[in-house]
């Protein structure tokens, strides 16, 4: 699943860096589908997932800091086909309804996770599966925030029928 295979702390912090950017962007594009829904509260979910993403990109910035790594270069990363793990998918980017919006979102999120997972799973560095273990728990906290809106979603369209 890793592509390229992630044999380093720099490079696990580089393609962390990468999916959160990317997530933090379809976070708020997803926020500003919601008000255009019109769907003010799940907008307003949307641009606090954003804010969780850019707080990770702070956090990422500071351990490459911390570990006197050199910059990030996102450039470098390489990405199997359809782009990082926390990427929409381009023809998702249409979605019909709020529930839809949801359910890219977590599958989004959930192959972040099962990045993460496969990268811990895979590495000989101790410090690299350490850090991977912590992202893909960091990355499940999303998949259940997601899993409640999409109850709770779930349980309005119920009550309007």
């Amino acid at each position: 699943m890793t592509e390229p295979p992630i044999d380093s702390v720099a490079s696990l912090l580089a393609h962390a860096h990468r999916m959160e950017a990317e997530a933090q962007a379809r976070y708020e594009d997803l926020a500003r589908r919601m008000e255009a829904h019109p769907q003010p509260e799940l907008a307003d979910f949307f641009r606090k997932m954003a804010l969780i993403e850019q707080k990770h990109i702070d956090q990422v910035s500071e351990m490459v800091d911390a570990l006197e790594l050199p910059p990030l270069d996102d450039s470098a990363v390489g990405w199997a086909p359809g782009g990082a793990p926390e990427t929409m998918a381009a023809d998702a980017a249409g979605f019909e309804s709020p529930r839809q919006a949801l359910q890219e979102a977590m599958r989004d999120e959930e192959q972040a996770v099962a990045f993460f997972e496969d990268v811990a799973a895979h590495t000989p560095d101790q410090s690299v599966r350490s850090m991977a273990t912590e992202l893909a728990a960091e990355e499940r906290h999303h998949v259940a925030l997601l899993r409640n809106w999409l109850a709770r979603v779930g349980a309005a369209q119920e009550s309007e029928v």
